[in-house]
Formats: C-alpha cells, sequence, structure tokens
C-alpha cells in the first residue's frame, strides 16, 4: 500500500486513522468539539483539560510511509491560543499499540478568545533498513495531523486578567478591581481588551484561590460572581457611551460587538435603559445575567 505524498514525502490518509472527537473538560464539565467548536461556559481562571483517543494501525502504517520495519512513530496532542503567544503539547507517545489515549493541560490564564487543538503523528526513529526515497525521515517530521479550533465564549475570553498585590490601604481587602476605560476614550471598533482590564488581588486569600486553585468549587463561585460584577460594570459603560450604536456593524471580538450582546441579554432598547434609575437598571441586570451566575 503506498502513501499520499502530499509534503514532499509519504504521509498517511485520513483512512487510515480514527480519531475520537476531542474532548474538552472544563469545571469538570466535558465537552466533545470538532473542526470548529465553542466552549460557552468558561472562565480565564479555569484550565482547560484536552483528550482525545487516537487508533493508529503501526504495521500498516510503517508500510504505507515505507519506512524501515523497525522505525517508530510517535503521537502527541498540541494546543496554541489564538490571541497569545502560550502554546503546550502532551508528551509524545511512541505508538506501540493501536488505540491511544493523548492528554493535555491547558493552564489557567494562558488563553483568551480561542484555541487551536492538533493531533499530530511523527516520526520517532527511521529504523536501520533501507527505505523508500520518499519515504519521510528525520525524528518529528509530521506524517499525519488533524486540526481544530475552540471559541471561547462569553465575556471572559475577550478580557485580560491579572495577579497583583492591592497595596493602597483602600484597596487591600478588595478581591478584585475592574478597570474600566472612560467612556469618552473609547474606541467602540477596537478590541475589548484595550478598554477592560481585570486585576485580580494576590494578597487576598480568597482571590488567590481563583489564580492557585480555580477548579475548587468556592473558586468557581467567586468567579461567577465576579462574571456578574463585570457584566454590571459593562452595562453601565455601554449606557455612558453616547456613539455606541445597536444597529452598527462592528468588528469581531470589538468592543461594540460585546455592547451589542450585552443590549440583547437585557432586552430592553437602549434609550429605556438609559432612563431607568440606578437602582431599578441595577435589578434589571441582575435579572438578565443571574443565570449565568448560577447555573
Amino acid at each position: 500500500m503506498r502513501g499520499v505524498i502530499s509534503r514532499g514525502y509519504f504521509t498517511l490518509s485520513d483512512s487510515m486513522i480514527r480519531q475520537d472527537p476531542v474532548v474538552a473538560v472544563v469545571g469538570g464539565i466535558e465537552s466533545t468539539f470538532g473542526i470548529d467548536s465553542v466552549i460557552e461556559d468558561w472562565s480565564y481562571f479555569q484550565p482547560i483539560s484536552l483528550r482525545v483517543v487516537l487508533q493508529v494501525p503501526i504495521e500498516q502504517a510503517i508500510s504505507s510511509l515505507h519506512l524501515a520495519d523497525d522505525a517508530e512513530l510517535s503521537t502527541l496532542l498540541k494546543w496554541a491560543g489564538k490571541s497569545t503567544s502560550i502554546r503546550g503539547a502532551s508528551s509524545p507517545i511512541i505508538v506501540t499499540e493501536e488505540e491511544i489515549t493523548l492528554e493535555a493541560e491547558v493552564p489557567a490564564g494562558s488563553v483568551r478568545r480561542g484555541l487551536d487543538v492538533s493531533v499530530l503523528i511523527v516520526v520517532n526513529k527511521d529504523g536501520s533498513g533501507r527505505r523508500d526515497p520518499l519515504a519521510p525521515h528525520g525524528r518529528g517530521t509530521v506524517v499525519w495531523e488533524s486540526t481544530a479550533s475552540i471559541d471561547l465564549e462569553g465575556i471572559a475570553p475577550r478580557m485580560p486578567v491579572a495577579g497583583v498585590a492591592f497595596t493602597d490601604d483602600h484597596m487591600a481587602s478588595a478581591m478584585w478591581w475592574l478597570q474600566v476605560a472612560a467612556a469618552d476614550e473609547l474606541d467602540l471598533d477596537a478590541p475589548t481588551e484595550s478598554a477592560i482590564w481585570m486585576w485580580v488581588n494576590s494578597e487576598n486569600d480568597k482571590a488567590r484561590a481563583l489564580l492557585d486553585d480555580p477548579s475548587n468549587e468556592i473558586s468557581l463561585q467567586y468567579a461567577q460572581f465576579l462574571k456578574l460584577d463585570l457584566n454590571r460594570q459593562l452595562v453601565r459603560l455601554m449606557l455612558d457611551a453616547d456613539d455606541f450604536d445597536p444597529e452598527e456593524q462592528y468588528p469581531s471580538g470589538s468592543l461594540g460587538q460585546l455592547f451589542q450582546t450585552q443590549l440583547l441579554a437585557l432586552d430592553r432598547p437602549l434609550d429605556d435603559l438609559r432612563r431607568l434609575s440606578p437602582t431599578v437598571l441595577d435589578a434589571q441586570i441582575q435579572h438578565a445575567f443571574v443565570d449565568e451566575v448560577t447555573r
């Protein structure tokens, strides 16, 4: 059986390899995804555990690649943040059995907006026997690859987060601080992270848990209340932005698009919201976002 030549050397055909959908585990909840998928309930404080099961008929694969009989293949799971330079991978596993489980951990705070995931089969050892001139050679040479893209939905993926010590006396006991640009300085076409920053007080034990142990039950509760607090701040910022137009076509991931999402959740015309008293407005915000916090 001859392999597929797509990189200047023999590679493995998709029909030979069986890959189950990649599983992502966030806060103990599993989600499966394919080529383009979404993880909706995610925050910066939560790591993402990735897992995939791969089936490789090793003898057939070695023959198809025209490698020496004693050649070795290995497989690994790689990830990369779409909006960050941070990336990682599982430990490579030499293919000796037909079914292989690959696992990788995406640390909390290392990605935002989206995540690219790749499953690779590579040459681990060329072997000592004769091989075809078009056979792949060199450790790490890719002979098969599948990719998937995950969108990280909600407010959290678009919000920069940093842990810092709050030194000012009036802030020392605070768990977090949401820093928002002034309404008259906003660029509604700019990315959300250009106007919103979140600082977590690393000297506060409860807040520190959000950074150190984000999967803890108490940490998850704090993270949910933080999300409600963030939505409250965003709605108020939206109402103060005189240039905001609910009908405008704002760029994807922009502050203007985020405001439109907030307005849809509130389900009331913008002018009506601007006329509400602070107390009534706060009740409207809690009503619109409380399900997200308590689900």
